[in-house]
C-alpha cells in the first residue's frame, strides 16, 4: 500500500513537471530572425567616436583635456592601465558637463 502511494505520487509529480515545461519555454525572449541583429539597450560610443563631456556614459579618451577618440567606457583606473588613455570623464548628470580628469 505504501509503495503504491509513493509510486502514484511520483507519477503525478512527474506529470506536473512535464506539464510546466512548455510554459517555461514560452517565457524566454524571442531571438531575432536571421539577418536581424539585437539592438543594444543603451547607445555606446563606437570606435573612433569623439569624446564628449556631455555624454551620459563615462568615457576614456585618447587625448588630453577629454579630446580625441573614445577608447573605452572603463573606469578611471582601467582607462589609464588597460586602455592607455590620456584623459577620462564620468557620465554627465542633470545636464551638467562632466569634469575632465587627466591620466
Amino acid at each position: 500500500m505504501k509503495r503504491h502511494f509513493l509510486s502514484a505520487l511520483l507519477v503525478s509529480m512527474s506529470f506536473l513537471v512535464l506539464a510546466q515545461a512548455p510554459a517555461l519555454a514560452q517565457d524566454k525572449p524571442a531571438k531575432p530572425a536571421s539577418g536581424e541583429t539585437a539592438k543594444p539597450e543603451a547607445p555606446v560610443a563606437g570606435p573612433n567616436a569623439a569624446c564628449d563631456v556631455n555624454a551620459t556614459v563615462q568615457q576614456c579618451c585618447s587625448a588630453a583635456k577629454c579630446g580625441g577618440d573614445v577608447l573605452s567606457n572603463r573606469d578611471a583606473h582601467n582607462c589609464k592601465v588597460k586602455s592607455s588613455g590620456k584623459s577620462w570623464h564620468p557620465a554627465a548628470r542633470n545636464g551638467q558637463p562632466a569634469a575632465c580628469q587627466r591620466m
